[in-house]
């Protein structure tokens, strides 16, 4: 029998991507801790909008064979720790950051 490794892996049926401030989040966290260190930066379930929803839909659509991604011009350890938060330390979401994108004006 094949290890998951050995597998080729499918292409998702689509992406769905949220952005994170003011949209997953109640508040613009970027803005409140915008330079603070990471250990600093308080997350909970009610950092968020509706953790519950989130946490529904995640599982609903990769059940219907889609990726979930954020995209988001904070930083990329913030959201990963309210991911976390929200999800687990496993919640293998993609995090979209300007800094993933080269721009030649910079």
């Amino acid at each position: 029998m094949a290890s998951l490794g050995d597998m080729p892996r499918r292409a998702p049926r689509g992406l769905a991507v949220f952005d994170f401030d003011c949209t997953l989040t109640r508040f613009h966290v970027w803005g409140k801790f915008r330079n603070a260190p990471l250990k600093d930066v308080l997350v909970d379930k009610n950092t968020f909008v509706d953790v519950e929803a989130f946490r529904d839909f995640v599982s609903r659509a990769r059940g219907a064979g889609l990726e979930v991604a954020i995209a988001t011009f904070g930083r990329r350890d913030v959201v990963d720790k309210a991911l976390t938060v929200a999800l687990g330390d496993d919640h293998g979401i993609a995090i979209s950051t300007p800094a993933d994108h080269f721009d030649p004006r910079f």
